[in-house]
């Protein structure tokens, strides 16, 4: 069974992957146009079109958002703790809490869950996307800098392709219009969407290849534990509380238990707060999460 999960989920994830680092040492290819590839064409794309067609109810959708919302702040709140400590975690209190918080739910998550539970269970985790999304650019970015304005910062998120992406949808589905009937803005939406499992796989391999991967000391060791292993076990209890059942549950277990997102780096390098941190911790956290998303599926193979 083990096996079996390595070869058929796992390993093509990491092929992909393997293969946008192994041509970007070679080629340099332009990291901000792949990103923004991703940010502003793929990812929204994506969002939308499983969103207008997904079958789970409006108010799973919105549990999905508020177990996300819990499971950040409880893991945020966790994190404080264990910084608390040791000294070398409480300077770099601010990044690794963003490591412990936020996940790849985008460039990783959706290709993983699409391998592992199907295109038909792609809401869930596009609904978690939204979520990560929100709190990276509200509580991340007050985080890092704690003087911005709430205002700017509300601008600034009705900026991301992604919201428009998720306000465009919530918009067709109340006044049922029938956007399959346009063919001619319906297909390449649909092109777009089936075109991000790929390319995010590749830019990931191209982040990677960039990161320049050191010794895990005590707070790689810290973020990478809580991340990987306290994060999915969190979610599993929660996923309890909040009474969902397989496979929802199971696709949330394995999102919380996802690598340290990219945009912790990236907003890292942006405020000038511990970057090389941040992208140690995408790094390592991404390479251990083969074992440890294995062991999950593993275990959630039965649900």
């Amino acid at each position: 069974m083990l096996f079996t999960i390595l070869y058929s989920i796992i390993l093509p994830v990491f092929v992909l992957v393997g293969l946008g680092f192994g041509l970007d040492r070679r080629l340099r290819f332009d990291m901000r146009t792949l990103a923004d590839l991703n940010f502003y064409i793929f990812v929204p794309a994506l969002v939308f079109v499983h969103l207008v067609q997904t079958e789970l109810p409006m108010a799973t959708l919105l549990a999905v958002g508020g177990f996300c919302v819990a499971h950040g702040a409880i893991m945020y709140v966790t994190g404080r703790l264990v910084f608390a400590t040791h000294p070398a975690l409480r300077q770099k209190e601010t990044v690794l809490s963003l490591g412990t918080v936020f996940y790849n739910a985008g460039n990783y998550g959706i290709p993983l869950i699409v391998l592992a539970f199907g295109h038909e269970h792609l809401e869930v985790i596009a609904a978690v996307l939204i979520v990560q999304n929100f709190l990276s650019f509200t509580f991340g970015i007050g985080l890092l800098e704690r003087n911005r304005r709430t205002g700017r910062m509300l601008v600034n998120l009705i900026k991301v392709p992604t919201i428009q992406a998720i306000v465009l949808a919530v918009i067709v589905r109340l006044t049922a219009i029938d956007w399959a009937a346009v063919e001619p803005l319906a297909r390449p939406a649909r092109f777009l969407a089936d075109g991000l499992v790929p390319v995010a796989l590749l830019t990931l391999g191209v982040q990677l290849s960039r990161a320049r991967p050191r010794g895990i000391g005590a707070p790689m060791l810290a973020i990478t534990t809580l991340r990987l292993l306290v994060s999915p076990l969190v979610a599993a209890g929660m996923t309890v509380v909040f009474g969902f059942q397989p496979p929802v549950a199971s696709v949330l277990i394995v999102a919380a238990g996802l690598p340290v997102a990219v945009n912790v780096a990236i907003l890292a390098g942006v405020y000038q707060q511990d970057a090389d941190l941040a992208s140690q911790a995408v790094f390592w956290s991404t390479m251990l999460s083969a074992v440890t998303i294995s062991v999950l599926l593993l275990w959630l193979q039965p649900l």
